[in-house]
């Protein structure tokens, strides 16, 4: 039962198929008396996994409603109602009469009586004092009428407790035996034994003194006669300024010095080179020769400067040519078009073909790769694919193919549009281009 005073509690859970689940949010509750809604609205309050609390006053409910919370939960979209409850409002306890006679609390222990005896609920009183507390207090013989032993008489009569009674293992007077029995025997013999270690340690300083005291008289010693160092036998007397004021100095057991060797070659009349040319000399064509610059007869060696040279000034000379898809214009410019929509490739015989000079084969081999691009609608686009071929002189090809895809990728443009053939080996690029035509496939 609860009063109009009290605030009711309880506690609800949620669940989807049989697991609990937390509402798809909070749920709600309201409180309901004689079946009418209150508008009160009860406190919710999350604790777990589907588990919520609840709680809502009862202040402003008449004594006697029956009442209830309605609870609302929406769980997986779907809306659950409950009922926690139903309870009855009561008047507050508050006992003010008894038989019809106002009564107080403490007018009721005032009341209460105890029954003297020995029986079941029953106190043996003597002159209001229980019997067994006072036995308890004083002893069975009666009231203990000596006076009490003060501090310093309990302090004397612990002391002077014999230790001979006090032999129990664990007691204090055992312990208080054993520490004495320690420093009457152990601690006195190892204070006598450090005491003579100290003694053979004075005696070892005493000993290293006296061996000081002689290295102190030997030092001593050389301080007065160090003068005599100056003249002893096998000492020079002579001062830095008396070696180099010497007019003639000798290094002797030296072998022959620089100096000496290089004035005796300097110093001879005739100096000839040998092994250079019948001791004529080297030509130019000599050094041509070694140098593999100009040989004598025939062609430069390979790998010469003179061939390296060579190949430079015809190149320069002749110009690089480039050869694009049956023509040798030297622009670069394809000579057939592009069709939108159709596929070009070495099966169907129709590849484009791009090739130019000026490769040499000695850095641009076999590991060549090639890449087209095409400038499309003013964006330059990757596309088809470029097979590189090198005919191991300076002449390199790139034979390009392009799927149906990738030509309907492109935008047709009459007036051609600009293309680039990238070839590629290590960190070196060379770029082919020029201009190339693109037409729709209902062009002519």
């Amino acid at each position: 039962m609860y009063s109009t005073t009290d605030t009711y509690y309880f506690e609800f859970s949620t669940y989807l198929d049989g697991a609990p689940t937390d509402a798809d949010s909070l749920p709600t509750g309201d409180l309901f008396a004689g079946g009418t809604d209150t508008t009160v609205n009860a406190t919710i309050t999350d604790v777990g996994t589907g588990l919520y609390t609840g709680s809502v006053s009862l202040s402003g409910r008449s004594i006697g409603d029956v009442c209830y919370v309605r609870i609302s939960a929406t769980v997986d979209g779907t809306v659950y109602n409950g009922v926690a409850g139903p309870f009855r409002v009561t008047s507050a306890s508050n006992v003010t009469h008894m038989a019809g006679t106002s009564q107080t609390a403490r007018d009721i222990g005032a009341s209460v009586l105890i029954s003297s005896g020995t029986g079941t609920g029953q106190l043996d009183v003597t002159s209001g004092v229980i019997t067994a507390i006072a036995n308890n207090m004083r002893g069975t013989d009666g009231a203990n009428t000596t006076t009490p032993p003060t501090a310093a008489a309990i302090a004397d009569a612990v002391f002077d407790e014999a230790t001979s009674g006090h032999v129990s293992a664990g007691t204090f007077g055992k312990l208080f035996a054993d520490v004495l029995e320690d420093t009457n025997t152990t601690i006195p013999g190892t204070v006598q034994s450090v005491g003579a270690d100290v003694s053979d340690v004075a005696g070892d300083v005493d000993a290293v003194q006296t061996t000081v005291n002689s290295i102190l008289v030997d030092t001593n010693e050389l301080q007065t006669n160090q003068g005599n160092w100056l003249t002893a036998t096998g000492f020079s007397t002579h001062s830095a300024a008396d070696v180099w004021t010497v007019s003639t100095r000798t290094l002797s057991s030296f072998g022959t010095l620089v100096s000496d060797v290089a004035t005796a070659v300097w110093s001879a009349v005739t100096r000839t080179l040998t092994a250079g040319g019948g001791g004529t000399g080297l030509t130019q064509q000599e050094v041509a020769d070694a140098l593999k610059l100009a040989p004598s007869a025939g062609s430069p060696a390979s790998g010469s400067v003179n061939a390296d040279l060579d190949t430079l000034i015809s190149r320069t000379a002749a110009g690089v040519i480039v050869n694009t898809s049956g023509t040798t214009t030297t622009a670069g410019n394809m000579t057939t078009p592009i069709r939108r929509g159709d596929a070009y490739n070495t099966a169907a015989g129709n590849e484009f073909t791009v090739s130019s000079n000026g490769f040499p084969a000695a850095v641009w081999d076999d590991t060549v790769t090639g890449t087209l691009k095409i400038l499309n609608a003013g964006t330059w686009t990757e596309t088809g694919s470029v097979a590189v071929t090198h005919d191991g002189d300076e002449t390199i090809t790139g034979t390009i193919a392009l799927t149906s895809a990738q030509t309907a990728a492109l935008t047709a443009k009459a007036a051609g549009t600009k293309y680039e053939v990238e070839f590629s080996i290590g960190t070196d690029q060379r770029t082919i281009g020029g201009t190339w035509v693109i037409q729709d496939s209902d062009e002519s």
